[in-house]
């Protein structure tokens, strides 16, 4: 098991960039050190013989190809621009 002593916990706080009381570096040396100690347990099972897995329900994304549909309706959709240039709505430009 890792051991986590105040040193590494104010380490840890510099790079999350927090400030850590006392009292809140002795509770987070011992939360951690429970955390790494359970990784340790979960990294003693024997992975060997399973298959790796992207997604754990085995849901599958449905996806179209991508194609234009002109239904003619250009004209009309247009009607109701504020302002148009061409065959394209006019808006102002954004930087």
């Amino acid at each position: 098991m890792t051991d986590f002593n105040t040193r590494d916990i104010d380490h840890l706080a510099a790079l999350a960039r927090l400030e850590l009381s006392e009292e809140e570096k002795k509770r987070f040396e011992g939360q951690l050190a429970s955390i790494l100690a359970y990784v340790e347990k979960l990294n003693q099972v024997d992975t060997h013989e399973a298959a790796p897995t992207a997604h754990a329900t085995g849901l599958v994304t449905v996806t179209r190809n991508d194609s234009v549909h002109d239904e003619g309706r250009q004209a009309e959709i247009l009607k109701e621009a504020p302002a148009i240039e061409g065959k394209n709505y006019k808006v102002k430009s954004v930087f």
